[in-house]
């Protein structure tokens, strides 16, 4: 029986007795991590849903992509709520060897060109070092780590959905590998009407050498002082970003201070990534899965203890 394609978010989002969700068909739910900036969270909200549902004997399996965060900590995070409801034999598989950030030097070396896939820039061109590097796994790999009988199966960049929806075919020579660069910085707060002046003061003590973009947007959201606008600062420079977050920081009004000291404007600061794209021959990646029972994926990776 072929299995329904679920968004976890909306699964996690529905009641658990929801019609939809209580037929016979078995379902496979898929969450993406990439680019998430609160993905433990978000997993932990999804990783409940999926404990509840299998306490209640759903046919149901889900695919998680976990982007930057490390599929142990993912698995970690799934088995706390598994076991947490019973399923401490529910069987979790994680993908190994997408990761191949520490080879991509070892590949330039063996003669790998690792040019990108449109521009034919290469890749050690670039000054600037990447921050990660994947290569989704093979399909009938993932394939093969439900059929042991996985209810779960974390990856950092495995795409479940053609994986599982196509019927098997020929894998290619040659295989995608996304190379991640941070791109810049980006600080957006809510913050009083009347710092205007102050967010442009602060913006010029940085020296006009410094390539820093902000943007004021009405919102209809208030502060403790009133009128409120939404701030929206751009910046590749990170200790820059973080000077100008520290000086706004000093002039915010004290009632509307104390409200960002935990955590601090600089804290704020996240990351904006580009993808870039590259090809190498499938014959230097190498694959594994690691399939534990929920106790034991737990036992080794409690959830803020994992890699």
């Amino acid at each position: 029986m072929p299995l329904e394609i679920l968004d976890a978010l909306d699964l996690a989002a529905a009641p658990l007795d929801a019609e939809a969700l209580r037929d016979d068909t078995p379902k496979l739910a898929t969450l993406s991590l990439t680019g998430v900036a609160s993905a433990e969270q978000v997993l932990q909200r999804v990783a409940t849903a999926v404990a509840k549902r299998l306490a209640a004997g759903h046919d149901l399996r889900v695919g998680v992509t976990t982007g930057m965060l490390e599929p142990p900590a993912a698995a970690g995070s799934l088995a706390s709520e598994l076991v947490g409801h019973s399923q401490n034999a529910t069987r979790i598989a994680v993908v190994r060897g997408e990761n191949v950030l520490h080879t991509l030097e070892q590949w330039h070396a063996a003669g790998e060109a690792l040019r990108h896939h449109e521009t034919d820039e290469r890749l050690f061109d670039s000054r600037v070092e990447p921050i990660a590097a994947f290569a989704p796994a093979p399909c009938g790999l993932v394939r093969s780590a439900f059929s042991t009988g996985a209810r779960a199966v974390a990856a950092p960049a495995c795409e479940f959905t053609p994986c599982l929806q196509h019927e098997p075919s020929d894998e290619p020579s040659r295989r995608r590998v996304t190379v991640w660069f941070v791109d810049h910085y980006r600080l957006t707060e809510v913050v009083p009407a009347k710092l205007r002046e102050s967010i442009g003061e602060c913006s010029r003590a940085l020296g006009q050498e410094t390539p820093l973009t902000v943007t004021l947007a009405k919102t209809a959201l208030a502060t403790d002082g009133g009128a409120s606008v939404a701030l929206d600062v751009g910046c590749p420079d990170q200790r820059a970003l973080a000077e100008f977050a520290e000086r706004l920081s000093m002039r915010m009004p004290r009632a509307a201070a104390s409200l960002v000291e935990q955590p601090s404007l600089a804290s704020r600061i996240r990351r904006v990534l580009r993808p870039w794209h590259t090809d190498v021959e499938a014959d230097l990646l190498e694959y594994d899965l690691d399939v534990r029972s929920a106790a034991d994926w737990l036992a080794a990776f409690p959830p803020n203890e994992a890699p």
